[in-house]
């Protein structure tokens, strides 16, 4: 069966580049479908811990992420990096028609526009280590990828593009796209 393509921007539902309500999609796709759903307009919230150990990771995960993020509403990933013993715990904020999707859309895989652009630069590349920036759906989207992991990641909108810096999360390092 193959995958169909959903991509979230905001509360909109666009499927073969036309927007459409949540009552069409549930009435073009069967709900066995199998669904890639693409998430734009949302930043990840990253925080790297000193372990690879999964039930520490699990227990932060509930225990601080989710507290940092304050709502229930973020969808949580991770990351382990082995060679360097650390992890990498990416969250990003969902939304109801996210929720509906996996509520009635029982062969769903969710994927940040960021991870994306990772993967397929990656097939592409032998550096795992990049800054890249997209134009896509007239916005531009940056990351920085180390080792295969996701650093940093922004969004700028086509009119506001000229040269891009932005500030790392942690505030100490500045990334210049050019």
């Amino acid at each position: 069966m193959k995958k169909i393509t959903l991509i979230i921007d905001n509360n909109d539902i666009i499927y073969n580049r036309e927007k459409i309500t949540y009552d069409k999609l549930c009435k073009l796709i069967k709900t066995k479908s199998k669904l890639k759903i693409i998430i734009l307009n949302e930043n990840i919230f990253f925080k790297i811990i000193d372990s690879i150990n999964e039930k520490e990771i699990k227990s932060l995960i509930e225990s601080e992420i989710l507290v940092d993020v304050q709502k229930e509403d973020y969808l949580i990933h991770y990351e382990i990096e082995k060679k360097k013993e650390r992890t990498l715990i990416y969250a990003i904020k969902g939304n109801k028609i996210i929720k509906d999707i996996l509520n009635n859309f029982i062969n769903s895989e969710i994927e940040p526009i960021y991870f994306s652009i990772r993967n397929s630069i990656l097939k592409l590349k032998r550096d795992k280590s990049f800054k890249y920036k997209v134009k896509f759906m007239k916005k531009y989207f940056y990351i920085n990828v180390k080792d295969g992991m996701i650093h940093f990641d922004g969004i700028s909108d086509e009119n506001e593009y000229k040269e891009a810096k932005f500030l790392l999360k942690d505030g100490k390092e500045c990334v210049n796209f050019k």
